[in-house]
């Protein structure tokens, strides 16, 4: 079983950027940041400190509030759309029926996730936004750097896995789960 596939179809980079600009200028309200209790204390003994990012779809009863896609413990109903669903998303859902959830985190300097699984029912496509050299996934025994070119990769959450920055740049990666289901079908894209 692979641990992260780098999808053979990719995107331009600057139309993710875009996506993401839009984003940032224009949605600051559904922002969320670990520093404003948006992400559950004490879950998985990351270290991580002003963590934030946008949840395009939110599990919150109240789509005008911010979604983290770490909120586990908080979860209110099924992930429907935001006002964030728009351009480039709408694009990504047309590719990918079946996906959810989708989201973007942002990873200061000095972020660290702890090596955890996540459910067994999907797996998550990475796009990185943004990233240095030092910004790692992790698994028990392997990283992988992720460039942020356009590429799309597919990350095997089943796997204990986990993520590290220690470069001197935020990693921003914009991402979403696909069921496990349709992987054979995403490998070969």
């Amino acid at each position: 079983m692979f641990l992260i596939h780098k999808l053979q179809m990719s995107l331009d980079i600057e139309e993710i950027r875009n996506y993401y600009q839009t984003v940032v200028c224009n949605f600051d309200h559904l922002k969320w940041t670990s520093s404003n209790d948006a992400v559950e204390p004490g879950v998985g003994n990351h270290e991580y400190e002003n963590l934030y990012g946008w949840g395009i779809e939110s599990n919150q009863l109240d789509q005008e509030k911010p979604c983290p896609p770490y909120n586990i413990l908080q979860i209110k109903s099924e992930y429907q759309p935001t006002k964030l669903v728009f351009g480039l998303i709408l694009k990504l859902k047309e590719l990918f029926p079946n996906s959810h959830q989708y989201s973007i985190a942002g990873h200061p300097t000095g972020t660290f996730v702890n090596l955890h699984k996540d459910n067994d029912k999907y797996l998550k496509i990475h796009i990185p936004i943004y990233t240095n050299t030092q910004a790692m996934f992790l698994f028990e025994n392997t990283k992988f750097h992720l460039p942020a070119d356009g590429s799309m990769y597919l990350v095997n959450t089943q796997e204990l896995h986990g993520t590290t920055n220690s470069g001197d740049t935020d990693r921003i990666h914009l991402f979403f789960k696909i069921p496990v289901s349709d992987s054979d079908r995403i490998l070969e894209l």
